[in-house]
């Protein structure tokens, strides 16, 4: 049986009206993902507190907690203090809550008397690195750095990855120049340290001011033209 156009407005109507309500469930249950998203707990035998850190604040502009910016940093109003105050409130609440149970005696037994609630953010991030920041020799890493080869089953990118972490705590300098040397040693060691001969053959054939990213780009390009 035809529908009359009567009977066909109707049903347009219909799944319009539909449409609509669904878009707006939509919107409702993207407009608020943070209350739901839970940061993992802090594990020193997975990574650093640094590291952890760095993934934490970003866990906190997803719940949408950012920094007070005062208009004078050295003298900000009353106003701006109390904003700054409050924020540092939520991120030290939050922090906390990522905390194992160990973890918080840790730091109850490091302020002694002091309550962990009268405890700034400041401080108990400090506390935190001091506590679970491993301590490092630069001259083991640098040794590890010269030691970092690629092996067969390693991809380009892991390597390359490798490389750059270890590379973070050698403190590369030059007091002659003034300047940092990472990205030079960075080049020579990737170069040295590749497993495929002939992309290095290649690597060495390039001009001599060539940096250390237009040398990894170039590296990544012959291994995905030998694949």
């Amino acid at each position: 049986m035809a529908l009359n156009k009567d009977a066909l407005a109707a049903i347009l109507a219909t799944l319009q009206q539909q449409n609509e309500a669904i878009q707006q469930l939509l919107k409702a249950k993207t407009a608020q993902p943070t209350s739901n998203y839970k940061f993992d707990k802090f594990d020193p035998k997975e990574e650093e507190f640094s590291t952890y850190f760095e993934r934490f604040e970003n866990y906190l502009l997803i719940r949408g907690i950012v920094d007070v910016v005062p208009a004078d940093p050295e003298q900000p109003s009353e106003e701006e203090e109390a904003q700054i105050l409050q924020v540092n409130n939520s991120k030290k609440t939050l922090l906390l809550g990522c905390l194992l149970r160990s973890q918080f005696l840790d730091i109850k037994s490091e302020l002694n008397e002091q309550s962990i609630v009268d405890t700034s953010y400041d401080e108990l991030l400090e506390i935190l690195r001091k506590r679970y920041d491993k301590k490092f020799n630069v001259q083991t890493e640098r040794h590890r750095f010269l030691s970092c080869i690629q092996t067969k089953s390693e991809s380009l990118a892991d390597y390359i990855a490798a490389l750059k972490l270890i590379g973070q705590k050698c403190k590369w300098f030059c007091p002659a120049c003034e300047d940092s040397i990472s990205d030079t040693i960075m080049q020579a060691q990737f170069i040295g340290g590749l497993a495929d001969s002939n992309i290095r053959v290649k690597l060495l054939e390039m001009d001599s001011d060539m940096t250390f990213e237009q040398t990894v780009n170039l590296a990544e390009a012959l291994e995905a033209a030998r694949k």
